[in-house]
């Protein structure tokens, strides 16, 4: 066996205790995906034949499907959620920004899984989002979609990790 907790290195297997935050975000992330359920349901029995499926930069339809499409979102979202959840039961084989050690292990850990949980809430507010404005935009004919869910789109989800990063600012690898 190699020394050290490089790449290649066995890393300890540690259960992580979830926090209040920790629950928070886990009870958030699924919230979002039943509300993108119900929407994505309730807005297939109201919607036209013929839907938007995609929008470019600006805003506009530049694709467009069945209204059975607007289904897919939720499932993409729960395929995504479930997914990292059932990742998060393994820390150990995440990429770290820094060394693993005996010492450090835990708390690392526990920053990578709580990574992974507000993504997955930022994930689903972004599929929810984007179900929200078809549904909007196929109601009202209009093949347009609001700046604002295309730069939330973007920003959502890159905020945890960029919080995440910011917290590794004060480790040196040693």
């Amino acid at each position: 066996m190699q020394k050290g907790y490089g790449k290649s290195a066995i890393r300890p297997k540690i259960k992580l205790i979830k926090s209040s935050v920790d629950i928070l975000a886990e009870y958030l992330s699924w919230t979002l995906l039943a509300a993108n359920l119900i929407l994505a349901v309730y807005g297939y029995t109201k919607l036209p034949k013929t839907v938007p499926t995609h929008f470019n930069l600006h805003g506009e339809a530049d694709g467009f499907g069945d209204k059975s499409s607007i289904l897919f979102l939720p499932l993409v979202a729960f395929i995504l959620t479930a997914g990292i959840t059932w990742l998060n039961h393994y820390p150990e084989v995440f990429n770290y920004p820094v060394k693993i050690t005996l010492e450090n292990a835990a708390e690392q850990y526990q920053k990578a899984a709580r990574l992974l949980r507000w993504l997955k809430v930022m994930l689903n507010l972004v599929f929810l989002l984007i179900t929200f404005a078809i549904f909007r935009s196929a109601q009202q004919g209009s093949g347009q979609m609001q700046s604002l869910v295309i730069v939330s789109s973007l920003v959502l989800p890159a905020i945890p990790i960029i919080v995440y990063f910011f917290n590794h600012l004060k480790y040196k690898d040693n």
